[in-house]
C-alpha cells in the first residue's frame, strides 16, 4: 500500500479506478469512431499530406529520419544537426526526395498557402508500468492514454506559421512505486536522486493530462537568417536515438531562437548556428517547493564545414539553466552560453553560478557526399572546468560520450535500405569517482543548484 491506505480505502479507490477506466474507453471509443469516419473527409480537404503532421519537419520524426537517411545520397553535403531545419534546409532536403521515386512522393510538395496538418490521434495501453519512449509531452502511465494533435499551417513570403496544439489524457492507474525516502508529493519523484532531478516515476493518484502548444512557432526568414517563436521539439548535435544536449524525447519548451537559415560562406568554409532562451517549468511533484519554481534555459548551437572537406562536419553546443531572475531574464543571462568555460576564482575567471547548471558538448560528422555512409560522435560535459590545465589533462571528467555509423542504400523503387548503429554511455565518467564523492553510478543531469535541471 502507498502511505499507508486502509483496506477500505483502497477498495473505494479501485472502484473509483474502474469507474474512471470504463469511462475513459467509452470517451476513447467514441474519439476513434469519430476520427475514423472523419479522417478521409479532412484527408480530402487538405491540400497536402506528408509524415508526422505533414508541417514543417518535426525534429526526430520520422519525415526527417527519412530525410537524413536520403541526404546521404546527396552529391552535396546537408548538414542535419540543428533540428527542426530551417525554412531553406527543409525545402532542399524535400525537393531532394520529390526528384526521385520514393514510398511518399506526393508528401513533399511545398504549398505557399495554408493548409490543415494531418489529424492524429493515438492510444496507448501499458499493463503494468508507466513507459514513455520518444513520445514528447505524453506521459504514457500505467493503464489507457489517449492523445490528439491536430492544426494548420501557412507561408506568406518570409513568415511562416504553424500551430500544432497536443492534448492527452492518462489514466494514470497505481503502480508500486520504487521508494525513495520522501513523503508527500515528492515521494513520486526520481527513486534515486529525487533532490537533484525533477524526474517523477508517476503524476500522482488520478487521471493525468495536459493541453500542449505542441508543434507550433512562428518565424521569419530571409537573406540567411531565421527568428521566431514557438514550442517546438529540438534535437541538436548528430545524435538520432539520444542526442545528448539538446533532445525531443521530452517535447519542447516555450523559447524564441535567432541564427542561420542557410550556412554562411566564409570561404574557409561555411558555418550555422542558433541561439535560444526560453522558460521551463516544473512539475507539481518537484523537490522545490519555495522561490522560483521555474526557470530561464539559454542555449547555443554552431557548426563549421571546412572548405574542401564538404563531407566534414565540427561543432559545438551549450545549454545554460538558471532559476527564473527577478524582473526576467537579462541580455547578459541570454548570451551566457559564449562566457568563459572556466570556473576558477584563483585567477580571476568567472566563476560558476551558484544558482546554475550548464551542459557543452563538442561533435563531428563524417559523411562523405553521395557515398550513403556517415559516421559521428559527441563529447558532453556536465559542468565548469576548473582551469584550463584540467580541461586538457582530463578532457573527459564528468563527461558523457556519444558514437554513432548508419549506411543508406536506394532501392530501384525508391525505397532505402538503413543500417545504423549508436553508442551512448550516458553516466559521468569513472575519472576520480571516488575522491569527487561519487560512490555508485551517477548521471550528469542530476543536479545540487537549479534542481529543476
Amino acid at each position: 500500500m502507498r502511505g499507508g491506505r486502509s483496506k477500505s480505502t483502497m477498495a473505494k479507490l479501485t472502484r473509483m479506478h474502474l469507474a474512471e477506466s470504463r469511462r475513459c474507453a467509452r470517451a476513447v471509443t467514441a474519439a476513434m469512431l469519430l476520427v475514423i469516419v472523419a479522417a478521409p473527409r479532412i484527408a480530402l480537404a487538405q491540400s497536402r499530406s506528408g509524415l508526422d503532421l505533414g508541417g514543417a519537419p518535426t525534429a526526430g520524426g520520422e519525415e526527417v529520419a527519412y530525410l537524413r537517411a536520403l541526404a546521404l545520397l546527396d552529391t552535396v553535403y546537408v548538414p542535419v544537426v540543428m533540428q527542426p531545419f530551417s525554412r531553406e534546409a527543409a525545402q532542399r532536403l524535400r525537393t531532394w526526395a520529390a526528384s526521385r521515386p520514393n514510398p511518399w512522393q506526393t508528401r513533399f510538395r511545398m504549398d505557399s498557402a495554408g493548409s490543415l496538418l494531418r489529424p492524429q490521434l493515438g492510444l496507448t495501453y501499458h499493463s503494468a508500468l508507466p513507459l514513455s519512449r520518444n513520445d514528447g509531452v505524453v506521459w504514457a502511465g500505467r493503464g489507457v492514454t489517449a492523445v490528439a494533435q491536430f492544426g494548420a499551417a501557412a507561408t506568406w513570403r518570409a513568415v511562416d506559421v504553424q500551430l500544432a496544439p497536443l492534448v492527452f489524457r492518462a489514466q494514470n492507474a497505481e503502480f508500486n512505486l520504487a521508494t525513495n525516502n520522501r513523503t508527500g508529493p515528492t515521494a513520486y519523484g526520481d527513486a534515486r536522486f529525487p533532490g537533484a532531478i525533477d524526474h517523477v516515476q508517476a503524476f500522482g493518484d488520478d487521471d493525468y493530462g495536459r493541453v500542449d502548444a505542441g508543434e507550433s512557432f512562428a518565424r521569419a526568414e530571409a537573406y540567411g537568417v531565421q527568428a521566431g517563436f514557438g514550442s517546438t521539439a529540438m534535437s541538436w548535435g548528430p545524435g538520432r536515438e539520444y542526442p545528448l544536449t539538446m533532445s525531443p524525447n521530452a517535447g519542447g519548451f516555450a523559447h524564441f531562437f535567432v541564427g542561420t537559415g542557410r550556412p554562411l560562406n566564409l570561404w574557409i568554409g561555411t558555418a550555422q548556428g542558433r541561439l535560444i532562451g526560453g522558460r521551463v517549468e516544473q512539475s507539481e511533484f518537484s523537490a522545490v517547493v519555495s522561490g522560483s519554481l521555474h526557470r530561464f534555459t539559454s542555449g547555443f548551437v554552431g557548426s563549421f564545414v571546412p572548405r574542401g572537406l564538404s563531407g566534414l562536419e565540427i561543432g559545438a553546443t551549450r545549454v545554460m539553466h538558471v532559476a527564473w531572475p527577478e524582473g526576467g531574464p537579462s541580455l547578459a543571462q541570454l548570451l551566457r552560453p559564449f562566457q568563459t568555460v572556466v570556473s576558477d576564482p584563483l585567477t580571476g575567471s568567472a566563476p560558476n553560478q551558484n544558482n546554475e547548471n550548464q551542459f557543452a558538448s563538442i561533435f563531428a560528422r563524417l559523411a562523405p557526399p553521395g557515398s550513403g555512409l556517415e559516421f559521428y560522435g559527441e563529447l558532453t560535459r556536465d559542468d565548469f572546468t576548473g582551469n584550463i590545465r584540467s580541461l586538457i589533462a582530463k578532457p573527459d571528467d564528468v563527461a558523457l560520450l556519444l558514437l554513432g555509423a548508419s549506411r543508406s542504400r536506394l532501392r530501384v523503387d525508391g525505397t532505402l535500405d538503413v543500417v545504423r548503429a549508436e553508442l551512448t554511455n550516458g553516466e559521468l565518467s569513472h575519472n576520480e569517482r571516488g575522491q569527487r564523492g561519487f560512490r555508485r553510478p551517477f548521471w550528469a543531469y542530476g543536479h545540487e543548484k537549479t534542481q529543476q535541471g
